[in-house]
């Protein structure tokens, strides 16, 4: 999905649904290695939630 967040930018945000976690570590490398097709890496990746990243603007 792509999202657009007033005072954030722009982000491209992705989920990948796993049924069992023993295939986490290995779907986690597929995502990537997809996402590096666009440019992406892991270290471009985000974890905190647009609440979190504007509230610590604010601060």
């Amino acid at each position: 999905m792509l999202d657009a967040v007033e005072g954030l930018g722009e982000f491209l945000e992705v989920e990948l649904d796993v049924e069992d976690e023993k295939d986490l570590k290995s779907s986690r490398d597929q995502l990537f290695k997809f996402l590096s097709q666009f440019g992406l890496s892991e270290t471009d990746s985000i974890r905190t939630s647009y609440l979190e990243m504007v509230l610590e603007k604010r601060n």
